[in-house]
């Protein structure tokens, strides 16, 4: 920088030197002639461009040389520096002056100029730095006036708006938000305190919705007057999504017992609980989509659409299980609730045949009680098998003995075609005497045929009867006085379709058969085969109810010790002896329903949750549902749905109230909450007879019959009755 100034002013010297020579030389060879206000004008003028170009101290050079050869050359005496008069004195001091003074005039403009536009130069590059700086930033920016007119704005702020800067620039500041109202309420706040920090406002653009923190700072003039406002808007959807996406994190139950897992759009599991994963694990199900139906499976990854629910019912690697399904369409995600319910279907399943089989026994006993004839007597017991208890065909055969001990067919009814004719069954120890029929004969015992398709027994009938649909069957021996004399052969469409309680059912009701084939045949009195077959039905019906008792271990004999509690109940109260005698085989199945609770709620220790509860009570629907097909002389399906209703309506399941509410009810009520308040329970210990006592005497009137209330009290207080 210092060279540059040397050589600037050398050169200025120079040109100082050489322009004050080159007017003396020109104007000496006429040094009579000119005016001397002519050659002072022209070295003035070099002076004047020197300074222009070189600055003050060139110019002052050019000056003093000017003013010696002016002095010399011009002013007599010619060739002296010597000075005749005042008036030379006074032009040669104007000269000076008049130089000296166009030169430091001449400069400082030159100086004011250069300054000017460095200044000049500055402010561009200081707005394209600002401009720069703005350009950069990532988040929209904008500049407004008072007015609230928009100033400037970045390229961030046209992609947001989904406007130009020229088309922001004049607009409303407001206009581009939800709430106009609002953001000038935020911009005024600027202009009035200076600045505003993280400020929520929404940017409109079209149909969409950007959340953003508005932050503004009030910017002055030379003067400190505020005349304008920066303003940014920090896109914060991210940070919404984010808060949005731990409340719902929040609302995923880890450690709830329900298995639960969740996918997002392309099915990859976002969320598994531990209950899902021990799910998983028990029944070895390495894939958790392999819970997603079909359906889903299908449509998830479109994308889109509304919230929705859903039930499905799946099976899965031998296991059954519901499933309550959720999609959130804000997440994108499907929320999958399982529940394994195998065991609740097989115990469906086996209820069903239960029920069945009772509905079969009951029919079969009320057609050995009309039955006049035997022939009567085997064709309908063939027929109830088949139209009552669903079986795919069932006969009767009786052991002739002759040579080839054939077996000889009485009665068949159900999808026979030709195959009891063709199969030829004898009770000889032969290959066809080998089967289940032939077996139950020649041994006395019930021989179950699981699979026709396995059983080595079956192989001389085994196409012909799977090309009929028999897939399994049962032979129960009829045994008379003298010994087994036929048997009883019941064919079922599925595979392992008996079960032990059921088979043990049909003992019983072969038993049933063989007597009334011996009363028939020996002509005895129909009372009774009809009082054994009444002491029959109650047998059967204590078989169900402790079939059912097999499930809960706790309440093992609650139902015999209510029926038994029942019955003295009425008994009490002077109840007829038909009525009590339905009271009490109703007390033995009021709990039937339980069979389609879990039995993890059964027996769970502790206190039950709501979710168990709704469980539990739903087993006096599912109870009356069971047997209400059953046509028995007393309304013991009524009693059983009714015997959690209360007198003020407050019971279940259809909150029943007063006389709407049947006596056999009310008192089978009485009885079971005295014996369930007595005995021991999972989730509570045992409260004891006072605690039970206190409870009815409490709720008499209100909730509990006062008739039936008095008699059982009575029997405790004073009649010394203990709960066996």
């Amino acid at each position: 920088m210092r060279r540059n100034l040397l050589s600037g002013r050398l050169a200025g010297y120079l040109a100082a030197t050489v322009g004050i020579g080159a007017v003396t030389a020109l104007c000496t060879p006429f040094a009579e002639k000119p005016n001397n206000a002519t050659v002072a004008l022209a070295m003035v003028l070099v002076v004047l461009f020197v300074a222009t170009m070189w600055g003050s101290w060139p110019a002052v050079v050019a000056s003093v040389l000017g003013g010696l050869a002016f002095d010399y050359y011009f002013l007599p005496p010619i060739g002296s520096f010597a000075v005749a008069s005042v008036e030379d004195w006074v032009a040669l001091g104007a000269l000076l002056v008049t130089a000296v003074t166009v030169g430091e005039l001449s400069a400082r403009a030159r100086r004011r100029a250069v300054k000017a536009e460095a200044g000049r130069q500055t402010a561009r590059l200081e707005s394209a730095y600002n401009r720069g700086l703005i350009e950069a930033s990532l988040d929209p920016l904008v500049t407004f006036g008072r007015d609230g007119k928009i100033t400037d704005a970045n390229a961030a702020a046209e992609a947001i708006t989904g406007r130009s800067r020229g088309e922001l620039v004049g607009s409303d500041f407001a206009d581009y938000f939800t709430d106009p109202a609002r953001a000038r309420e935020g911009y005024e706040r600027a202009f009035r305190e200076g600045f505003v920090r993280d400020y929520p406002l929404e940017i409109r653009r079209d149909e969409t919705v950007v959340p953003v923190l508005y932050n503004a700072s009030a910017y002055r003039d030379e003067t400190g007057s505020v005349v304008g406002v920066l303003a940014a808007a920090h896109d914060i959807s991210g940070l919404k999504r984010a808060e949005s996406e731990i409340r719902h994190l929040a609302t995923f139950p880890r450690d709830t017992p329900v298995a639960i897992v969740e996918f997002d759009r392309l099915l990859q599991v976002r969320f598994i609980n531990r209950s899902m994963q021990k799910l998983l694990a028990e029944c070895d199900i390495g894939d958790p989509r392999l819970l997603v139906p079909a359906s889903w499976i299908a449509k998830l990854p479109q994308g889109g659409g509304a919230d929705a629910t859903d039930f499905q019912e799946l099976e899965i690697a031998g296991h059954s299980f519901e499933e309550r399904i959720f999609f959130s369409a804000e997440f994108q995600t499907l929320r999958v609730y399982a529940t394994d319910v195998t065991e609740r279907k097989q115990s469906a399943r086996a209820l069903e045949r239960l029920n069945r089989t009772l509905l079969t026994l009951f029919n079969a006993n009320q057609t050995l009680v009309r039955a006049t004839s035997e022939p009567e007597l085997l064709r309908d017991m063939c027929r109830v098998l088949v139209e009552i208890g669903g079986y795919r065909m069932a006969w009767i055969g009786f052991a002739e003995h002759d040579e080839a001990k054939t077996v000889r067919i009485a009665a068949v009814a159900g999808h026979d075609k030709g195959y009891i004719q063709q199969a030829r069954i004898s009770w000889a120890d032969t290959e066809r005497g080998r089967g289940p029929t032939g077996t139950a004969i020649r041994t006395g015992e019930t021989q179950i045929n699981r699979n026709f398709a396995s059983d080595p027994r079956m192989a001389p009938w085994r196409e012909a009867a799977l090309q009929r649909g028999y897939a399994s069957s049962v032979a129960l021996p009829l045994r008379g006085a003298t010994g087994v004399f036929g048997a009883l052969t019941i064919y079922a469409a599925q595979p392992e379709a008996f079960d032990a309680e059921e088979v043990k059912l049909f003992v019983d009701m072969a038993g049933d058969l063989a007597y009334g084939i011996a009363a028939l045949r020996a002509g005895s009195e129909r009372e009774t085969a009809v009082r054994r077959l009444d002491e029959s039905l109650e047998d059967t019906v204590a078989a169900i109810a402790s079939t059912i008792e097999l499930r809960d271990p706790y309440t093992a004999g609650h139902q015999r010790r209510v029926a038994r509690l029942s019955a003295a109940i009425a008994r009490e109260m002077g109840l007829p002896a038909e009525q009590i005698r339905g009271i009490y085989l109703a007390g033995l199945i009021h709990d039937v329903g339980k069979i389609s609770v879990p039995a993890e709620i059964l027996g769970k220790p502790g206190e039950l949750s709501p979710l168990d509860m709704e469980f539990i009570r739903t087993h006096p629907q599912t109870g009356y549902d069971i047997i209400k097909e059953v046509e028995f002389p007393w309304p013991i399906a009524q009693a059983v749905l009714q015997h959690h209703e209360r007198l003020d309506g407050s019971g279940y399941p259809r909150s029943l109230a007063g006389e709407a509410i049947i006596p056999e009810a009310r008192i089978l009520a009485v009885a079971d909450v005295a014996e369930a308040i007595t005995a021991h329970r999972p989730y509570r210990p045992m409260k004891g007879l006072d605690a039970a006592l206190a409870e009815l005497d409490s709720g008499k009137g209100r909730l509990y019959d006062p008739a039936a209330v008095e008699a059982c009290i009575g029997l405790f207080r004073n009649k010394g009755y203990v709960l066996q």
